[in-house]
């Protein structure tokens, strides 16, 4: 459905002291000055509203616990913030008083006042740990939404290629390795020197044998033993860019010092320059 602009209600200002000031000396309140000239104009002028105002007035010496205050004549008419114009009100009687002044007015303010304070229910915690457990249930029920046979298939295909490398991936690896400040140590002809803290063993790579960070991972796999516990920290390591990437600040020069490591998983890193 295509909505015309033209035809959306202009949004409200909220009017200024000055402009609320003259509006009310320029409105039909303006001889209202206190308590008992606002009682004797609800009187010469009764309706639903002026009646149900002077109801309240009346119980005011009541031992009341009241929940809101009400403006008499409202803002949006000049109303002010004194003593003689606010009303304490229960909740439901405030949503009364503005759907009465409605009726009787006219004025938009009074209509989304009343519309805003209909009953509003506050769930616990486990209330609406409940109501989402029944919201699953009847999804699976239904087979809509997450539960939907077409999704459940696109959601299985995507989790089918975690991890797996694809042409646009590599891609998009590459793109961002053009931009990375290690990519001129890529560029160079550096070998790495890996060295397994645990056995000693070390392997060579040779030169321009990677291209970026993230496919020395790859090679560091091929020589870690299945039986070693950095084996699956290796393996696990969504964020291995960005951890190699301190070690690569502590072999070079004119990078960053911050966050350096000498060792990655159990493997010792050395850079040698032909």
């Amino acid at each position: 459905m295509i909505h015309n602009s033209s035809n959306r209600r202009p949004k409200r200002r909220r009017l200024t002291k000055y402009e609320r000031l003259q509006k009310f000396q320029a409105g039909s309140f303006c001889n209202i000055v206190d308590r008992d000239s606002l009682i004797q104009f609800l009187k010469e002028n009764s309706n639903s509203y002026n009646d149900k105002v002077l109801t309240f007035i009346n119980r005011q010496n009541e031992f009341l616990e009241y929940d809101e205050i009400h403006h008499i004549i409202p803002k949006s008419e000049g109303g002010p913030d004194t003593s003689w114009n606010l009303l304490p009100v229960l909740y439901n009687e405030h949503k009364e008083l503005h759907k009465l002044r409605y009726d009787v007015y006219q004025q938009e303010g009074d209509r989304v006042a009343s519309m805003s304070r209909d009953e509003i229910v506050v769930y616990t915690k486990q209330q609406k740990t409940e109501a989402s457990k029944r919201g699953h249930e009847t999804m699976k029920k239904l087979q809509i939404s997450f539960y939907d046979p077409i999704t459940q298939a696109e959601l299985g295909r995507r989790s089918a290629q975690v991890g797996k490398t694809t042409p646009a991936r590599e891609k998009g690896y590459a793109a961002q390795a053009k931009n990375s400040r290690y990519q001129s140590v890529f560029q160079q002809s550096i070998k790495f020197l890996f060295k397994d803290s645990q056995t000693q063993f070390s392997v060579e790579s040779s030169p321009n044998q990677f291209e970026r960070t993230g496919q020395i991972k790859d090679y560091l796999m091929q020589f870690t033993p299945i039986s070693s516990p950095f084996y699956k920290q290796i393996k696990n390591d969504k964020y291995f860019t960005t951890n190699f990437n301190k070690v690569l600040r502590n072999l070079l020069l004119g990078i960053d010092k911050r966050e350096v490591r000498s060792t990655y998983k159990g493997w010792a890193v050395e850079a040698i320059v032909k």
